[in-house]
């Protein structure tokens, strides 16, 4: 497949992905998301504090802007935008590029053309991703405005922005396993229930090995083994972003896994695909 063949692929199904509803309403969201937070996290902390201090002691001084670290908002939209808020709307347009094509064999059409099987799918990944950057996009670029013109205290956007970037690699290893859920599943309801459902359960044994092992439910001599082994979870490797805080260093096992997912996922979906009969 030449250069110019595969842009035009990942063109035409980037168009398809940004007309859907959902990818739209996750883009409106994710950009709600990065202008609102700052704006509520400025009169949270002037209006708010002000009160309490006032209530507390008439003489202290009030708490203004200057004080207000400048990418706290970034960071409160990295945690927020990560925690199932993104995921569910990358599933839900994730689902329709595969299994809601196969389902309105609108996919057949496609196939019918001139092209490679694995390209087809592999442009739908890339629209995911094309998608997933833009989502990023409308995160920071407001939410970077916005802190800039009400915040003045201490922080590091150039930091956090990196958190941006890993956390965008994330996704678009998350979309990489979403496009293989689509080809194995076939079933729009089960491409968007099964991959949330796995989530959340993955995400309650992420927190519950997580909490065992701080109150020390776990034996001392296994919690370093445990640590290690959580390390590797899903929850885990989508976190990778978090090492751009001081106290939380870059885990190699993140980027690794992250990877793996990529490849594995996009590697199966490609076989499976390939030998799939499209009614």
């Amino acid at each position: 497949m030449t250069p110019a063949l595969a842009f035009t692929l990942l063109k035409f199904e980037t168009r398809k992905v940004f007309r859907r509803t959902s990818a739209r309403v996750g883009l409106a969201v994710m950009a709600m998301l990065g202008t609102l937070t700052p704006i509520g996290l400025y009169f949270l902390y002037t209006i708010g504090a002000a009160k309490l201090v006032q209530a507390l002691d008439p003489a202290a001084p009030i708490p203004t802007s200057a004080d207000i670290p400048v990418d706290i908002a970034l960071k409160l939209v990295l945690e927020l935008r990560s925690f199932f808020l993104l995921p569910a709307f990358l599933i839900l347009v994730a689902s329709l590029c595969v299994a809601a094509e196969y389902s309105s064999r609108t996919l057949r059409e496609d196939l019918l053309r001139p092209i490679p099987r694995w390209g087809l799918l592999w442009s739908k990944w890339g629209a995911l991703v094309v998608w997933s950057a833009a989502a990023v996009l409308l995160c920071w670029a407001p939410n970077v405005l916005v802190s800039a013109l009400l915040f003045g205290g201490e922080g590091s956007l150039g930091d956090i922005t990196l958190g941006y970037f890993v956390a965008f690699l994330a996704d678009a290893a998350l979309a990489a396993w979403l496009i293989a859920c689509g080809v194995i599943l076939r079933s729009v309801a089960l491409a968007v229930l099964l991959p949330f459902l796995f989530l959340v359960l993955e995400r309650g044994a992420y927190i519950g090995a997580l909490f065992a092992n701080g109150v020390g439910m776990v034996p001392m001599d296994y919690r370093e083994t445990v640590d290690q082994i959580v390390i590797w979870f899903p929850s885990s490797l989508l976190r990778t972003w978090s090492g751009f805080h001081p106290d939380v260093a870059w885990a190699w096992q993140g980027f690794t896994g992250l990877g793996l997912i990529t490849v594995l996922s996009m590697g199966l979906a490609t076989v499976l695909f390939d030998r799939m009969d499209v009614p």
